[in-house]
């Protein structure tokens, strides 16, 4: 493996254990933004920004990158736009981010810098699957007043988190119904040990579960759906925003929705920063610089 310069801008503790993956597969880690952070061996940390991004082969930016230009720094008191990243950096630097925007994409090509959203990347989605569906399971375990063995809860939508936790909550003897739309969605829900049912019926059913997961990015909870669960039971909304659930009537009903995004990087930094930095090395592959 080539010998390669990254660094590593903004972000949380995700980043700093994604520079310690790449120091451990032998690249140079630098990292700028966390100066009250306790660094992995071979990490180091910058003061100056622009000392940090000399010379670097790939820049790393963090999940999400920010907004209009301006750069998450969540952990420095400092503040960085890619505008000037990108004076510090030549052509042919490679820079990633997560979440990118239509500003980030006209920055980097007004300075002819490639930019690339490893977001977008599916084997970041499915590994991030699986951080997400423990952090699920952690805020069922404390906000339920029972055991997730023995209790019947449901998944609505059976995409990658809906088969990681499928698979997780079968394990810890959970009676499972998915609701899907998809025939082979559904298919697949039986082979993992569900029962499923199709999401146009779930009014039907909704009011024998004591845990509902939904990891459908529309609106699928309405006000009749809502209206049939029961009044003890907790729905626990994975879907980004604005979710799935209509807030309105969840309201009016007075089902309790925790809406619970940004999960990886809240309960599993280290893994879910491991697996930005995995998805990272697949693309420097992919782009030559590995």
């Amino acid at each position: 493996m080539k010998h390669i310069k990254t660094t590593f801008i903004g972000g949380d503790l995700r980043q700093v254990s994604a520079a310690g993956y790449f120091s451990g597969i032998g690249a140079e880690a630098r990292v700028w933004g966390f100066e009250k952070c306790r660094l992995p061996d071979g990490v180091t940390g910058y003061t100056s920004f622009e000392e940090a991004c000399d010379g670097a082969d790939a820049i790393i930016l963090p999940l999400p990158y920010g907004k209009d230009g301006e750069i998450n720094c969540p952990m420095t008191e400092k503040e960085v736009t890619l505008a000037a990243l990108l004076n510090c950096v030549d052509e042919k630097t490679v820079i990633m981010g997560g979440r990118l925007d239509e500003k980030a994409y006209s920055l980097a090509a007004a300075h002819n810098n490639k930019i690339i959203d490893y977001y977008g990347r599916e084997e970041l989605s499915v590994l991030n699957a699986v951080p997400t569906a423990e952090g699920a399971l952690e805020v069922a375990i404390r906000e339920l007043p029972v055991t997730l063995f023995g209790s019947r809860v449901a998944i609505i939508g059976f995409g990658r988190i809906g088969k990681v936790l499928a698979k997780v909550l079968c394990g810890l003897g959970s009676d499972v119904t998915v609701f899907a739309r998809k025939p082979e969605a559904k298919a697949w829900a039986r082979v993992y040990g569900c029962k499923a049912e199709d999401t146009s019926n779930m009014s039907e059913y909704l009011s024998g579960f004591v845990c509902i997961f939904n990891t459908v990015p529309a609106p699928v909870l309405g006000k009749a759906e809502l209206y049939s669960v029961r009044h003890d039971a907790v729905i626990i909304d994975l879907a980004s925003a604005p979710g799935g659930v209509d807030k309105g009537a969840a309201e009016e009903t007075g089902v309790r929705v925790i809406s619970a995004l940004s999960l990886p990087g809240r309960v599993a930094p280290e893994s879910a920063g491991e697996i930005i930095a995995e998805t990272a090395v697949n693309i420097l592959f992919q782009e030559g610089i590995l």
